[in-house]
């Protein structure tokens, strides 16, 4: 669909930013950021995109929380009858709950700078989102910097 630039299918696009699958939603994304990208005439409706940015921020938010949550508990707390495997047991199942919550994260991410990128300028979307994804500590810096004046104003 993204290579048929007409407002008609931006506007079906828009309507399919609810899905529940993740996949879809996110090939839903991809669409319509090449469509924003190859042609810049076509209208996107700012509400629908601004309520989807809205609720992928919330579930950031509560996956964040989680993963928190899950960091902060104290595997040894109350267990001093256990075993030494049914404690490995749950050291292992807690670290494979923190690397899933982990890449559910990386993947909300994504999804709300391509959201971004259908509101704002989509290369500068793509370039803060790599820059808070990178390695060095600089550009991570630099990429969260900008975002930063928006809440002191």
């Amino acid at each position: 669909m993204s290579m048929i630039g007409a407002q008609k299918t931006v506007d079906l696009l828009i309507t399919n930013l609810d899905q529940n699958d993740l996949l879809v939603r996110f090939e839903v994304l991809r669409a319509l950021n090449r469509l924003r990208m190859n042609f810049p005439m076509l209208k996107f409706n700012e509400k629908p995109i601004e309520k989807k940015i809205l609720e992928e921020i919330h579930n950031y938010m509560s996956i964040l929380t989680v993963l928190y949550t899950q960091s902060r508990f104290d595997s040894d707390s109350g267990e001093e009858m256990a075993g030494a495997i049914d404690l490995r047991r749950r050291k292992d199942a807690r670290q494979l709950l923190t690397k899933a919550l982990e890449e559910k994260l990386d993947k909300n991410l994504e999804r709300i700078f391509r959201l971004l990128g259908l509101k704002y300028v989509l290369k500068d979307m793509y370039n803060a989102y790599l820059g808070i994804v990178s390695q060095k500590q600089d550009l991570r810096a630099n990429a969260v910097l900008p975002f930063t004046s928006l809440w002191s104003a």
